[in-house]
């Protein structure tokens, strides 16, 4: 399926608030597990995810592929990315703000809620017991044997049983926006 490309702008403002809810740093892992629930939940109630990433699963749950490498990266100063010039890593597991404020809200009030909501419900849990949660209970999530494994936007909406005809619509809508991205980039 065609689909727009990844949102480095979004992604950075979607794991900015969810820093800023957990006081203002948090584990890789914890992160992670907390976008992938974001982004799952836009998928299903907006009919679109927040950072349009491509999802992998592996040993400890899904991941947000081209947001973990940029959690990787490590970019030199002088070549910071959006991503490094908002958020740092602290040591090997953690992670902090670096600067709080986002000039630009390119995230909806719909996307904002969503976060806020995840928050609320997951935030309180530690990245152990997020990591057996999203396991026991999202249902596109396999054991996937310390393999790499992807995730497809299809597979989270058959997983929560949606009808074929409302998958059908909104694969045709990110196909329409992803020519839109095509056009315009």
């Amino acid at each position: 399926m065609k689909r727009p490309k990844f949102s480095e702008t979004k992604a950075t403002q979607l794991a900015v608030r969810l820093i800023q809810l957990a006081d203002g740093s948090i584990t890789y892992l914890k992160l992670m597990k907390l976008m992938y629930l974001c982004d799952r939940t836009a998928l299903i109630k907006l009919g679109a995810p927040i950072t349009f990433d491509t999802y992998i699963l592996m040993k400890y749950g899904p991941v947000l592929n081209t947001t973990l490498a940029l959690i990787n990266a490590g970019h030199p100063p002088n070549e910071l990315s959006h991503w490094d010039i908002y958020i740092e890593a602290v040591d090997a597991h953690n992670m902090r703000l670096r600067k709080e404020i986002i000039d630009q809200d390119f995230l909806s009030e719909a996307e904002h809620n969503i976060i806020e909501s995840v928050f609320e419900k997951y935030g309180n849990l530690n990245q152990w017991e997020l990591v057996k949660l999203l396991h026991d209970e999202l249902p596109e999530l396999i054991n996937p044997d310390d393999l790499v494994l992807p995730i497809d936007y299809r597979d989270i909406l058959v997983a929560e049983n949606m009808a074929q005809a409302e998958i059908e619509g909104i694969e045709e809508e990110l196909a329409e926006a992803a020519q839109i991205d095509a056009v315009f980039s």
